[in-house]
């Protein structure tokens, strides 16, 4: 199997996971990258930063608003499996991941979804990435923003990965 990680990050920490995700399958990674880069939404200590960054990203998340987004390096429909990252704002899917999965739903073949977040459940965020994408995901895996920040996420990302490869 093919594998293609995607995702978009703001504070890095769903970079994080991406990138542990990657490491067990062995797959390709591409990040998806706004045309205008916003200002960091959380500081070092994953405080709100302060300005109008997070209410303005709060309200494109809620309306359900996308972004411009740059090129992708990679083609998704040259891999069996993409599994495409997201962080979590007001529950919803980032403006830049909803453009990419308009931009890319047709050559999906199979998906899978992962997401940080500052609340434990996600499903909204998932079901709002099906949609999307118009396909029922292998695998989910939403991951604790502060998880990250302890570095304690290495279990949840296995059993994801094993999911995502059907064992």
């Amino acid at each position: 199997m093919k594998y293609l990680v995607v995702y978009f990050s703001n504070s890095g920490r769903t970079r994080c996971v991406a990138e542990a995700i990657a490491h067990e399958l062995s797959a390709d990674v591409d990040e998806i990258l706004e045309r205008k880069p916003r200002f960091p939404l959380l500081d070092e200590e994953g405080k709100p930063a302060g300005g109008f960054a997070m209410p303005r990203a709060a309200l494109a998340g809620f309306l359900g608003a996308g972004s411009a987004i740059k090129q992708c390096s990679v083609e998704p429909s040259d891999y069996d499996v993409v599994l495409i990252g997201t962080p979590v704002w007001v529950g919803s899917v980032v403006p830049a991941v909803r453009s990419y999965i308009k931009q890319h739903r047709k050559p999906l073949k199979t998906a899978a979804f992962f997401c940080t977040a500052g609340e434990p459940e996600k499903q909204r965020a998932f079901t709002q990435m099906g949609k999307l994408a118009r396909c029922e995901p292998v695998a989910t895996l939403a991951v604790h923003s502060d998880d990250v920040k302890a570095n304690e996420y290495g279990g949840a990302v296995h059993s994801f990965v094993e999911r995502v490869r059907g064992k």
